[in-house]
């Protein structure tokens, strides 16, 4: 290419200025991005007949990248492993596998996922048959109704206990041959492990013993608890001065 401005059958000086460039902004070193390492300590929390809890810990590395999410596979015994949250990555270190069928043996296993990719398995070390896991009932009362409460007339009478049983007990509360049962005054509560019963404002006659009840196919556990309620003591009626010989002193 000539240079503009040269002409033929001349001769020319030409001067090539050459100096430093001009300085670059520094560069600040960086790691590659990578997928992320594999889950910590995954394992089987609970699980029934029907499904298998899952918990892990986030993985020690992220690759460089934030993690997108988990997926979580399951393998029945001398099956192919299937991908179970098939739509959505899972967004916590839990997660719930629905749709076991009884009986069947089951593997897990679990990978973190960031923007490069999906990292490394890793897989719970023990398999698990679908199953119920049969615990009996255990009752282990407040500490504000260990064997007895007191309380006034007038005032609510409140027992709650907490009650360890798989699978969940049917609850009784009965007063001597009593079944007690929800009305105006009485609430029944159960929200596992805790169960609760509220009389309100009560009255002499609510006085007595009251016995929580649990019952499942595993065996059955009972608690017994004795309720005071106290009156404000009425005014005395029908007094009789006693006889008495003493006699004044004469002056």
């Amino acid at each position: 290419m000539k240079p503009l401005g040269i002409l033929e059958n001349l001769l020319h000086l030409i001067l090539l200025r050459i100096g430093p460039s001009p300085i670059s902004d520094p560069a600040k070193p960086c790691r590659p991005i990578t997928v992320p390492g594999p889950p910590v300590n995954p394992k089987v929390k609970d699980y029934s007949c029907t499904y298998a809890d899952l918990v892990w810990i986030k993985p020690t590395r992220d690759g460089g990248s934030p993690i997108l999410g988990y997926v979580v596979e399951c393998q029945k015994a001398g099956g192919e492993w299937e991908k179970v949250n098939k739509d959505d990555l899972v967004a916590q270190c839990a997660y719930r596998v629905k749709g076991l069928t009884e009986g069947t043996e089951y593997r897990f296993r679990i990978r973190a996922v960031n923007m490069i990719g999906d990292g490394e398995t890793r897989e719970i070390p023990e398999s698990v048959i679908a199953k119920d896991i049969l615990i009996p009932p255990e009752i282990e009362m407040d500490i504000t109704c260990r064997t007895h409460v007191t309380v006034r007339v007038g005032h609510n009478i409140n027992i709650t206990g907490y009650v360890k049983a798989r699978p969940d007990p049917v609850i009784t509360w009965t007063k001597g041959e009593t079944v007690l049962e929800k009305d105006k005054r009485t609430t029944l509560t159960n929200n596992f492990p805790a169960v609760s019963m509220r009389i309100k404002e009560a009255t002499r006659a609510d006085h007595g013993v009251y016995v929580l009840k649990a019952v499942n196919d595993s065996g059955e556990a009972s608690a017994n608890i004795t309720v005071n309620v106290l009156d404000r003591p009425g005014h005395c009626r029908n007094l009789v001065a006693p006889w008495s010989s003493w006699k004044p002193e004469s002056g």
